[in-house]
């Protein structure tokens, strides 16, 4: 939602900041790089030397033009100064045999679905995309440790209403999903989805989403991805 805002997508019936009134931050997925085997980078350093060295030669999927794994790409390029070929697949599924078969060099993925792929050992992880590590998968290095300071691209779940609902019904969900964040089943359910949890009141939600649409409009202002 905040990142077709910060796009500037014209098809979009509604205005993320001003339509809705936020009322609970569920949690965040964060996304991974992963590579096939047999590339020839190890690592996320080692991925920017070999694409300066060759560059848009380097192909990545992701799960779609505009999706957050697309925006976790373009970033990358704009903060390493590289040349990459993004190939744009039909949701995040799509993508994973193709790397598998090394139809495409690397994958930018949630960690939920590519973890039993790392486990196993049939691909290669490089690094998250999340501000800190993950809760689900702490021994993965993120970007930003990885040599790109102020890199933070999550995937972020909440809930919202309408604009117009009055506030003491947004402060009583408020109160009842920060409680139901705290219950052992549901803390469980969330997390086997790969979910860092978080919660917090109405008002740090509303200013996290403003701040996430200022900062990829200004980081993506500039892009499009024909989504208009």
């Amino acid at each position: 939602m905040t990142i077709h805002q910060a796009l500037g997508v014209k098809k979009r019936p509604y205005d993320a900041l001003r339509d809705f009134s936020p009322i609970a931050l569920l949690g965040s997925s964060t996304t991974l790089l992963a590579a096939r085997n047999n590339f020839p980078a190890s690592n996320l350093r080692e991925l920017i030397d070999y694409a300066r060295a060759h560059p848009g030669k380097i192909s990545y999927g992701s799960c779609g033009n505009g999706s957050v794994q697309h925006i976790a790409g373009e970033l990358l390029i704009q903060m390493a100064k590289i040349e990459l070929l993004h190939v744009p697949y039909k949701g995040c599924a799509e993508g994973i045999p193709q790397l598998l078969n090394g139809d495409v060099d690397f994958l930018i993925n949630t960690v939920a679905n590519l973890q039993q792929y790392v486990r196993s050992g049939r691909i290669k992880p490089w690094a998250t995309t999340g501000e800190r590590r993950a809760q689900t998968a702490p021994e993965l290095p993120t970007i930003a440790e990885a040599g790109f300071p102020g890199y933070n691209l999550n995937n972020w779940f909440g809930i919202i209403a309408p604009s117009g609902v009055p506030t003491p019904i947004l402060d009583r969900l408020n109160v009842e999903i920060n409680r139901a964040l705290t219950r052992p089943e549901v803390r469980e359910r969330l997390t086997s989805l790969k979910l860092d949890l978080h919660g917090g009141s109405r008002e740090e939600f509303a200013a996290m989403m403003k701040s996430e649409t200022e900062r990829f409009a200004r980081a993506l202002g500039s892009l499009r991805l024909g989504a208009d």
